[in-house]
C-alpha cells in the first residue's frame, strides 16, 4: 500500500527512537522557530474553516479558529498556564493556539530521519511539518 499509495497506513511504534523526542523543547521551539501560522480557537478542539466563506464574511458564523503569524517565543509563552500575562488575542480565556509550520533546519540537523522511515520514502527538510498545540 505505501508503494503503491493507494490506500491510508499507520504505522505503530515507529518513532519510539526518534532523537527529537527528547533534544526538542519548548524553549527550543522559542529560540529556533522565528515565526510561523498559529491557529486560535476557543478550546482544545481546532476546527479550521474557509474564513472568505459567505456566511463568515456577512458576520453570520464566527469562525470556531483563526489563523496569525507569530513569533516562535509568543507562541511558547501562549502555550504556558496564564500565557506568562499575555492578554488573550481573539477568544478570551479560553484561547489555546495551534502552531503549524515546516521545523527548522537547525532542529531537524541533530534529528535526522531514522533509517525505518527513510526505507519508506520519507524525506526531512523542506516540508517536514512542525505541529504544537496546547
Amino acid at each position: 500500500a505505501i508503494q503503491r499509495c493507494d490506500s491510508p497506513v499507520l504505522l505503530k511504534h515507529v518513532g519510539r527512537e526518534w532523537r527529537a523526542l527528547k533534544s526538542w523543547s519548548l524553549p527550543r521551539v522559542a529560540r529556533e522557530v522565528a515565526a510561523g501560522v498559529v491557529r486560535l480557537s476557543n478550546g482544545p478542539n481546532v476546527v479550521q474553516c474557509n474564513r472568505n466563506h459567505p456566511l463568515i464574511k456577512a458576520g453570520h458564523f464566527e469562525p470556531p479558529s483563526r489563523p496569525v503569524m507569530m513569533p516562535g517565543h509568543e507562541f511558547v509563552a501562549r502555550l504556558r498556564p496564564g500565557r506568562q500575562g499575555l492578554a488573550p488575542l481573539l477568544y478570551g480565556e479560553d484561547e489555546r493556539v495551534y502552531l503549524q509550520t515546516e521545523a527548522p533546519d537547525s532542529m531537524l540537523r541533530d534529528a535526522p530521519v531514522p533509517d525505518a522511515w527513510k526505507k519508506l520514502g520519507v524525506e526531512a527538510g523542506g516540508c517536514t511539518n512542525f505541529w504544537v498545540s496546547s
